[in-house]
């Protein structure tokens, strides 16, 4: 594209030349452009050049922009000294274009008069390096621009001859040396490279001198003080301080080389990105007096920004009654080229002190000869400024005699410590002018980074010596005013932000201002540092953007003062950038976003809040009001939601379940507050009871922390959610995940979250743990059975507590509530060496069985007398044994297996279930449809001790996967005493029936059968004896009830396998035709999530249902089907009764 090239500058009646050609002959140049690539161009003859760079679209900067319209000065090309001579001579106006034009030489000439001719083939055009790019101001004296130059962008003022007709001959000389401006520019180049450079000035440079123009050029500073004064933010209190003391510094200095400003206003004032101030413009060209009686040449000089404002001292103006050769005797030699004195750089610098602090000007034109005259009084403007020493000093510095203002130099010895603080004197100027000296980006900012320290001591230290010599204790204003001064080093590390070349430098950047952030104003962290920061959400590191995140949650948590400019912060600023689809998705980054997720909550339901309060405080309350503020909620309420969602699945680009285990980790709580007890159960818990079923253990022990907290805020409520994730949890192939869930139950006790029947039963199924190899798992049941203690009265804790924990200790115990006695308590656990073999082995029933009849043997067995064991007839339960005695196995580790023995077979089945539900497609055709219910941990084994107790229905627990497969799946305590059932258990088929109909989420309510008492067993117990032919002869009681038990149980194991399950699910089908769908005008889907299926490892994309009646009374089932042939059979009561879903049957194609 073609550079925007400065048009208008001066309108010239130039024709653009033309001519039509006959012929559509074409012809070859060459075009160089500003980088010295040569560029092969077809031109036309008969046309000009200005024509071949468009028909060709020649992407040459600066050149031909204007499309013929003759307004710019830019068009210029260079050619070939012998080829110039035979072009035709230039007409005037296109030399009075040439005067304006930079880097001008001797053979250019405007493109747009150079007609193309036969001749010119092969001619070659230079584009000049340097061109003018936009007009920046005209006046009837001087023509200012914008040029590009090799050197970067700079500033043009143009002084052109435009009538030829007037003797200008005569004045030639001294009008080329009012704009010789070596001598200023040459001192204070020189002293730039002194030990004290006057870093606060920029003089201009005469780059071009003719018989036509004069062009003046300085470096190109975008904003001057007018234009900053008037730019959100607002400059504070103590930004305008350290402007006026850079004044006074640069006067000073000036002042001290015997060179005065001359033309010293708001405009002449530069001021960068990071509040240092240049003096620039220098008036050695202008008239130093003027007659007080004609304002034009005032005008003509002095008012090109056509604000009418005059800061010039009062003595300038002189009367013209009085001769005026007494003042000028010589126009160019007295009046012009004179700067004037330091004195009237200090009125001038007053009036811009005036208006720096009151944002109003302080002189007319017209008020300043009133002033003169002492007719205008100025003081009610300096009033309005708040400091008293500024206001004092301003007061002095307009003064009308020039004797009685003070010189820059005493103004600063003076306001030490009064209106500029002391560390403007001794930290800020030398250190601000120490990093200035070897300026880069990246430099600032390790600088500031490194220094922050000795900064902040700086600051502090330096304004309490100067204020308190004699005290320790630093005054709380001057504190103040101390720390605002940091705003002035932020200022400079902002500027730096956007232009760092390392990703060091840009962490650096954004840990500088998480540093910086709590010793400013709220303010100014919303108005500076957090646009900035937004920015760097964009960047092109992850790392970078990740901790832009951070570096905007602290900055909003930061910020206290809100007004209602910051009400749409969140709405229309933060979350259309976090949401929008150019936002990188790098999986870093979004942790990040997790992590903060809930702090982002929080304060954008802060922010809302407190910006309608304060509408509310100032408005009539309407309801308009109300409405928007619900509007504007349910928009929060629904971007969280979504990116709630979005994080806690991954997006399909997280497998491994990172972003949901950052936020599983994060500050649940805010966010539920966020939510309300509602949407909590609603969203959060509803994608929460999904991460069980993930493989990554970390996002699984990550989710039962993150229980507590979402729990505690439901309340009791919580219960129904908890209990299914518990469970299962406890069953977890991971032992730090069970570890997790044992300290969630010691947490949830003491939160009373739990019923008390509910604590004693998992008091039951977890008592066995202490058996566990595992250290932790022994102390996180210590610790849950301390808990219980801590909230159960004295009386619950031998009744419930004791009885079920007592067996596991060497010893008789009392304070049970103490940990210490409860650990030094605990019997020997199991070794692990003995604990992985028995998981290894499948299946491992039968050898669970032969330890249960040698623990029965060994309860038989009198004391003193050595139990005669059987030995086991299957050579894997054999093999099996034998290797766990080579382990080192021992009579009372049997028992602790036997009492860790559904852990290892539900931990095993656990995987099984996990592996199938995941694993691919191998094998079609083939499909599982066994179903392995849920069971619990067996705390009722006598370990070590013999106990006759009377125990009911409900503490029986399921012997093995025979009994739960011949009864169905049990969810209540069931004892591993179903042992020592007699042989006259007999269920009749009634009671199975009434049970089926009152509990429907049990296949068989065990509770409902009353055991006969085991109180008197242990007394018929016979030696067993051993004949050599290897046959066991059983006596007594005992002998004839395990045979019994035996017997019914293969019988049943034959006979009810799978019919058992069958038959439940035929008693519960009814008809389709039985249900009839009812009008849909009377009922439509509210569309309300129930659930997320993840058991499938393919895509659904068959979805049935059995059209079952609608009585809840009754299986209402569903199916799910997948690509890669797995099936999954679903109970709609579950899916109402718990929050953990899984499939009635599992079909899973081989």
């Amino acid at each position: 594209m073609y550079r925007s090239i400065i048009r208008s500058i001066f309108n010239q009646n130039l024709i653009l030349k033309r001519f039509s050609s006959t012929t559509n002959d074409f012809i070859h140049v060459k075009i160089i452009d500003r980088d010295g690539k040569l560029i092969n161009s077809k031109a036309k003859i008969g046309s000009n050049m200005l024509d071949v760079v468009l028909d060709n679209k020649l992407d040459i900067d600066g050149f031909g922009a204007c499309e013929g319209t003759l307004a710019c000065s830019t068009c210029h090309v260079i050619v070939d000294s012998e080829n110039y001579k035979t072009l035709p001579e230039p007409v005037e106006e296109e030399n009075d274009m040439l005067d304006l034009a930079y880097g001008l030489t001797p053979t250019s000439r405007l493109a747009c008069q150079i007609v193309v001719e036969p001749r010119m083939k092969d001619w070659v055009f230079v584009v000049p390096k340097d061109v003018n790019d936009q007009r920046l101001g005209v006046t009837r004296f001087l023509k200012v621009a914008q040029a590009q130059t090799s050197n970067g962008t700079c500033v043009l003022k143009i002084f052109q001859i435009v009538d030829q007709s007037l003797p200008y001959d005569q004045y030639k000389a001294q009008i080329q040396e009012l704009f010789f401006l070596e001598e200023i520019y040459s001192t204070l180049h020189d002293k730039e490279s002194s030990p004290s450079p006057l870093k606060n000035c920029l003089p201009f440079q005469i780059v071009t001198k003719n018989d036509r123009s004069i062009i003046l050029a300085r470096p190109y500073i975008k904003d001057n003080l007018f234009y900053r004064l008037q730019t959100r933010p607002y400059l504070t209190r103590i930004e305008k301080k350290w402007i006026a003391y850079q004044l006074l510094i640069a006067l000073k200095h000036i002042h001290s080389v015997n060179i005065a400003h001359g033309d010293l206003k708001i405009e002449n004032i530069l001021l960068t990105s990071y509040n240092w101030i240049l003096l620039s413009d220098f008036a050695n060209f202008k008239p130093t007096f003027f007659a007080y009686e004609d304002p034009a040449e005032y005008y003509y000089y002095f008012n090109a920004s056509q604000r009418n404002v005059c800061y010039l001292a009062p003595e300038r103006f002189y009367d013209q009654s009085r001769i005026r050769n007494d003042i000028n005797n010589d126009t160019f030699s007295t009046s012009f080229g004179k700067l004037g004195t330091s004195s009237m750089d200090i009125f001038s610098l007053g009036c811009i002190l005036a208006e720096l602090f009151t944002e109003q000007p302080l002189f007319t034109l017209t008020q300043m000869l009133d002033y003169r005259n002492n007719t205008y009084d100025p003081m009610p403007i300096i009033n309005k400024i708040a400091d008293v020493d500024i206001r004092a000093m301003v007061a002095n510095m307009i003064d009308r005699d020039p004797l009685k203002r003070q010189t820059a130099e005493q103004y600063l010895d003076e306001q030490i410590g009064k209106a500029f603080p002391s560390c403007f004197y001794t930290f800020l100027l030398p250190y601000v002018q120490k990093i200035l000296k070897e300026f880069s980006t990246d430099f600032v900012i390790y600088k500031l980074h490194r220094d922050f320290s000795y900064i902040i001591n700086s600051l502090l230290i330096e304004n309490n010596n100067h204020s308190n010599e004699n005290s320790m204790e630093i005054d709380e204003e001057k504190k103040q005013e101390s720390s605002q001064c940091l705003l002035i080093l932020l200022s400079l590390a902002l500027s730096c932000m956007r232009k760092l070349n390392h990703l060091h430098s840009r962490l650096l950047a954004l840990e500088l201002l998480r540093l910086m952030i709590p010793l400013v104003d709220d303010q100014i962290i919303l108005d500076r540092i957090l646009p900035y920061v937004h920015a760097m959400l964009s960047d092109d590191f992850h790392r970078v953007r990740a901790d832009a995140i951070r570096t905007v949650v602290f900055a909003i948590s930061s910020v206290k003062n809100i007004n209602q400019e910051n009400a749409d912060l969140f709405s229309e600023y933060l979350f259309p950038t976090l949401s929008s689809p150019h936002f990188p998705d790098d999986c870093y980054v979004r942790s990040n976003l997790a992590k903060y997720l809930s702090v982002l909550a929080e304060h954008s339901l802060r922010f809302l809040e407190k910006t309608y309060l304060i509408e509310e405080r100032n408005h009539i309350i309407n309801n308009d009001l109300f409405k928007n503020y619900e509007d504007e909620l349910k928009g929060v309420h629904t971007w969280m939601q979504g990116k709630f969602g979005d994080l806690i699945h991954g997006e399909n680009d997280d497998p491994n379940g990172q972003l949901a285990e950052t936020l599983c980790r994060s500050d649940l709580i805010r966010l539920c507050t966020f939510f309300g007890k509602r949407k909590t159960i609603e969203v959060i818990c509803g994608h929460l009871t999904t991460l069980l079923s993930q493989p990554n253990w970390r996002l699984r022990a990550a989710l039962f922390d993150s229980l507590v907290t979402v729990a505690s805020y439901i309340g009791l409520e919580s219960e129904l959610f908890i209990l299914p994730l518990l469970n299962q949890g406890l069953l977890d192939e991971e032992e730090f995940v069970v570890y997790r869930v044992l300290k969630a139950l010691a947490c949830f006790v003491r939160l009373s979250l739990l019923k008390r029947k509910t604590v004693y039963e998992f008091l039951r199924q977890v008592a066995p743990l202490v058996c566990h190899p595992n250290l932790w798992l022994r102390l996180s049941v210590i610790e849950f059975i301390n808990s219980i203690c801590e909230k159960s009265h004295l009386a619950d804790i031998h009744g419930f507590v004791i009885p079920v924990i007592e067996r596991f200790f060497k010893f008789p115990i009392v304070q049970v509530g103490n940990p210490e006695i409860l650990y030094n308590a605990l019997i020997e656990p199991l070794s692990r060496e003995l604990f992985e073999y028995v998981q290894k082995i499948q299946p491992n029933e039968n050898l669970f069985r032969h330890f249960t009849d040698r623990s029965n043997i060994r309860q038989m067995t009198g004391s003193g007398l050595k139990p005669a064991y059987i030995q086991p007839t299957d050579a894997v339960v054999h093999e099996a044994f034998a290797k766990l005695t080579e382990l080192g196995m021992k009579e009372f580790d049997e028992d602790k297996i036997l009492a860790l023995k559904f852990f290892v077979k539900q931990t095993s089945q656990y995987r099984l279930n996990i592996s199938a539900s995941t694993e691919s497609t191998t094998r079609p055709g083939t499909v599982n449809i066994k179903v392995s219910p849920v069971q619990r941990l067996d705390s009722n084994l006598n370990i070590n001790r013999n106990s006759s107790e009377n125990f009911s229905a409900r503490n029986i627990n399921n012997e093995s996967s025979d009994w739960s497969e011949m009864f169905g799946g049990v969810t209540m305590q069931i004892s591993n005493q179903v042992e020592n059932l007699p042989s006259n258990l007999t269920v009749s088929s009634n009671d199975k029936t009434t049970n089926e109909n009152n509990d429907e989420n049990m296949l068989v309510d065990t509770a409902q059968y009353q055991l006969p008492s085991t109180e008197n067993i242990t007394q018929h117990r016979a030696v067993l004896i051993r004949d050599p032919a290897s046959k066991i002869t059983r006596t007594g009681l005992r002998l004839q009830c395990l045979t019994e038990k035996h017997n019914l149980l293969l019988k049943h194991d034959a006979i009810n396998r799978e019919d058992c399950q069958r038959e439940k699910l035929l008693k519960h089908s009814v008809p389709t035709n039985v249900y009839e769908i009812a009008d849909p005008k009377f009922w439509t889907p509210q569309g309300t999530l129930l659930g997320h299926i993840h058991l499938h490892s393919g895509k659904i994309t068959r979805l049935t249902s059995s059209l079952v009646s609608p009585s809840t009374n009754h299986t209402q089932l569903f199916a799910t089907g997948d690509v890669k042939g797995a099936i999954r059979l679903w109970d709609i009561n579950q899916f109402q009764k718990t929050l953990i879903f899984r499939p009635t049957r599992a079909i899973r194609a081989i």
